[in-house]
């Protein structure tokens, strides 16, 4: 029972954080930023605790197609991780910034769990918060890869949410230290997703010599997998291209937010496409 109600907990948490952090918005009174805070730090506790209970469950049931770094991952593993990963960058952007230097960052703890409180939900109401994904046994053939992929790629998301944070707050706000803040993140999630391409890419091609026995080995096969983080890549190329000429073209600046916000959007949507679209039958 009481495993059972980690992902319920975890949401409350939540959305308690999502409740104060919306409510100190408005009334900027200490007791909401604390609260929010108190809730955020529950929630990732209930996080870890809930990664340790599938790492349990897993080792119990010995199942040599699901190694036991396969906790952080399937279906309610990779969402936790996207939403513990998140909160993690948020606990240290508070220790890195004060409210008085950046105005902005009223704004950053309700973006971010409004949009965990999204992801949370999907992992209590739509996928098994303990499913494991079962996977070919010429994937876990090169377990290291196996899990160094989907982790970069998390790690980028997680990024991205204080980034997208930052430019929302930027847009209410029109505080233009905006850059100071979520440029870093931008760039750390970029670099990320790089690296999280490039070893999908080998990944691919050392299945294709060893397992799949192709003809011409492969790095890139354009499947939706491999498209669906591209796609935003893509898009931040351009963003910090254009954050360059902003010295020059104030102009630029307009157009570097609006592409620094879709490649956000991009790349958080990627997810659900394949998690929703492309391979629904494995849920």
């Amino acid at each position: 029972m009481l495993v059972e109600s980690i992902p319920i907990l975890i949401m409350v948490a939540v959305v308690i954080a999502s409740g104060a952090s919306i409510a100190y918005l408005f009334r900027k009174e200490p007791y909401w930023d604390k609260l929010t805070i108190f809730a955020m730090l529950t929630g990732f506790i209930l996080i870890t605790i809930f990664f340790v209970i599938r790492g349990h469950m897993i080792l119990v049931r010995g199942d040599p197609e699901s190694p036991l770094p396969m906790a952080v991952m399937g279906r309610g593993g990779s969402l936790a991780l996207w939403v513990w990963g998140t909160y993690l960058c948020y606990f240290w952007v508070r220790r890195r910034y004060r409210e008085d230097d950046l105005p902005l960052l009223r704004y950053t703890p309700a973006v971010l769990n409004l949009a965990s409180l999204v992801i949370i939900y999907f992992l209590v109401f739509y996928y098994d918060p303990y499913g494991i994904r079962t996977l070919c046994p010429c994937c876990l053939a090169y377990t290291s890869l196996l899990l160094a992929h989907p982790l970069t790629l998390f790690a980028s998301r997680s990024l991205m949410m204080v980034a997208f944070a930052g430019y929302i707050g930027f847009l209410i706000t029109e505080d233009r230290r905006w850059d100071e803040f979520t440029y870093p993140f931008l760039m750390a999630s970029y670099l990320f997703l790089t690296l999280g391409i490039i070893i999908g890419g080998i990944w691919i091609y050392k299945i294709s010599v060893t397992h799949w026995g192709a003809p011409d080995p492969i790095y890139w096969a354009w499947d939706p997998i491999e498209t669906a983080p591209l796609v935003p890549w893509v898009v931040w190329t351009v963003c910090i291209h254009t954050r360059r000429l902003m010295e020059k073209d104030e102009n630029m600046e307009t157009i570097t937010i609006m592409l620094g916000i879709i490649g956000c959007i991009l790349l958080a949507f990627s997810y659900f496409i394949l998690e929703i679209l492309v391979m629904p039958w494995t849920r």
